[in-house]
């Protein structure tokens, strides 16, 4: 529907059919959030509290005719017009909105990409932020202090007592995957998801005001580092001595990393794994020693205790920096990466970085026990931004800002991708195109409910 400015918005539809919940949770990427999600979603039931969870990408239209939410938490917030935000904001007018944030540690050219870009995000929605750091960054794009809640990193708590005894242990994954527990694990998840982009997704940075020269700087700095990578994971995965398993980025479909790196490479060898099931946390747990480029996985295995290495093939341009890389080992070499792969010297070299997450991310307790006390506190009190007012979506904001910039492939390609939607919508079938990265984020009612009763088990 159109309004008389020219702004589309999409009317709330019905709520008489519609299920009353206290709560439901937003989900984009399986792996990153729904373990999380679901220790949540026990935490609050287990106080009589009603949850449901869902996705972002899946379903949308669904979600919305079957559920009346009273408090919202979403994935992401960077404008009411993001995907899956945009559906429902207008729908659930009355609702109390939560950004979980499930990304708050950037590069330099991604701060501006992510940053709260509207009225929406910045005055309307409530957000939680892991530590000062990301509580002063929201606040540097005008998001007033008092909707802005420090919880500590919920990720990494899943890496302490009780909640790493809810992950598969080592020797389950070895006879699920066929791998050999006695030999040295090596876990390198990827981080060259920008070798995998799009011209569109180019022209988006490019529309968020990054300049062409950075943009597509990104993309062949990404590709080159990429390509010299698999080949020292190649030379690594001819050994017998290791099982080397590599993860691609959840946005990033399996199938699709796999024949880039055959590629490069030709026939991957043997012990050469390409996994994308399960989460990065369970591997972290299993492994013995990790190896990434710039992830913040980096991290998580710091807090994990586990040792790290950072791969740097082509040296970082300024825009991929950020401080908490000073605390790893760089490897800049084939033979430097070889050596850390097949080293027998285990001496730890992540207690730098450990100290540096704990004292910016864990400093406030059980950060999911905080995310729970959040959710539950919003279901009291005025917290309603809104007051009633419409709230106005466009089908895409980055539309305007392609016409006021004349960005004809932009626009070219956006057009391209609303065609292959609705011609997938015509035919009965899911709109998003088979080999993108949410091949694993189907969400199912057995699936939460398991990982739900997990939970209980664990945290009874």
């Amino acid at each position: 529907m159109q309004n008389g400015s020219g702004q589309f918005y999409r009317q709330p539809l019905g709520s008489m059919s519609r299920q009353n919940v206290d709560v439901i949770i937003l989900i984009e990427h399986v792996v990153r959030e729904l373990d999380i999600t679901c220790a949540v979603k026990y935490l609050l039931e287990n106080r009589g509290l009603s949850v449901a969870v869902a996705s972002t990408i899946w379903n949308v239209e669904e979600t919305i005719q079957k559920y009346n939410p009273r408090v919202v938490g979403l994935p992401y917030c960077h404008s009411v017009n993001d995907p899956g935000i945009r559906e429902v904001v207008p729908a659930w007018k009355d609702a109390v909105f939560l950004n979980l944030a499930y990304e708050q540690i950037f590069t330099k050219i991604n701060q501006p990409y992510k940053s709260p870009r509207d009225e929406f995000s910045r005055k309307h929605a409530y957000h939680l932020a892991w530590g000062d750091f990301f509580a002063d960054y929201l606040k540097s794009y005008e998001v007033p202090e008092q909707s802005i809640t420090v919880t500590g990193n919920p990720v990494y708590e899943l890496y302490r007592d009780p909640y790493k005894a809810y992950f598969e242990p080592r020797e389950t994954l070895a006879q699920k995957y066929q791998l050999d527990p006695d030999k040295k694990w090596v876990l390198i998840p990827e981080n060259y998801g920008a070798a995998f982009y799009s011209d569109y997704k180019i022209h988006e940075f490019i529309l968020a005001g990054i300049s062409p020269e950075v943009a597509y700087g990104y993309r062949e700095f990404a590709r080159a580092s990429f390509d010299q990578a698999v080949i020292w994971w190649y030379k690594a995965g001819l050994s017998r001595e290791i099982e080397l398993i590599v993860r691609p980025r959840p946005a990033v479909a399996r199938d699709r990393f796999r024949r880039a790196c055959e590629a490069v490479v030709g026939t991957l060898p043997e012990h050469f794994h390409v996994i994308k099931d399960g989460t990065v946390r369970e591997w972290i747990l299993a492994s013995d020693v990790m190896l990434s480029s710039y992830s913040t996985s980096l991290i998580e295995a710091a807090v994990a205790h586990k040792n790290i290495y950072m791969i740097e093939p082509v040296p970082f341009p300024d825009y991929v920096m950020a401080d908490w890389y000073q605390w790893i080992p760089k490897l800049e070499t084939s033979d430097h990466f070889l050596d850390a792969v097949f080293s027998q010297d285990m001496e730890a070299n992540y207690s730098g970085l450990l100290d540096w997450a704990e004292g910016n991310m864990m400093a406030n307790g059980d950060a999911i026990l905080n995310i729970a006390d959040l959710l539950a506190g919003m279901l009291t009190g005025d917290r309603t931004l809104f007051e009633g007012q419409e709230i106005q979506v466009k089908p895409n904001y980055r539309i305007d800002q392609a016409l006021k910039s004349r960005n004809l492939p932009f626009l070219f390609d956006y057009g391209f991708r609303v065609m292959r939607s609705e011609w997938g919508r015509i035919r009965n079938k899911k709109p998003i195109p088979s080999g993108s990265g949410h091949e694993k984020d189907h969400i199912t009612d057995e699936d939460i409910a398991w990982r739900t009763n997990r939970w209980a088990e664990i945290l009874n």
